[in-house]
């Protein structure tokens, strides 16, 4: 069983089609809803909205994840922000938005209250 973060496009989507092509239960977690994309993979992915900046999002993905598969076997951090900025233009918010989605939120999925 993968869970995926960026599933909805991209490296992402790649890897959720090749994993659940060769097998493996998909569950793709996006930030918006990607329940399309889940259904066009098929092979029995779905897909969860959430904030995978938050540690509390993430435990409610791990929870979703234990009920209907058990545990999950496989991270897949796909998720990216590719803000259209110069270091010089963006401002320090953008700056940390970018580096928690990018950088913590490996942590958050880490996170003990997250691991099944």
């Amino acid at each position: 069983m993968a869970i995926i973060t960026g599933g909805r496009q991209g490296i992402g989507r790649g890897v959720a089609d090749l994993l659940a092509k060769r097998g493996a239960k998909v569950v793709m977690v996006n930030r918006t809803d990607a329940a399309d994309v889940a259904d066009a993979i098929g092979h029995g992915a779905i897909a969860i909205a959430a904030d995978i900046t938050s540690e509390a999002a993430w435990a409610k993905v791990a929870s979703t994840v234990e009920s209907a598969f058990g545990r999950a076997d496989i991270l897949v951090h796909a998720a990216g922000a590719h803000p259209m900025a110069t270091l010089e233009q963006m401002t320090p918010e953008a700056w940390r938005s970018v580096m928690a989605l990018i950088l913590d939120a490996h942590l958050m999925g880490d996170a003990p209250s997250c691991r099944s």
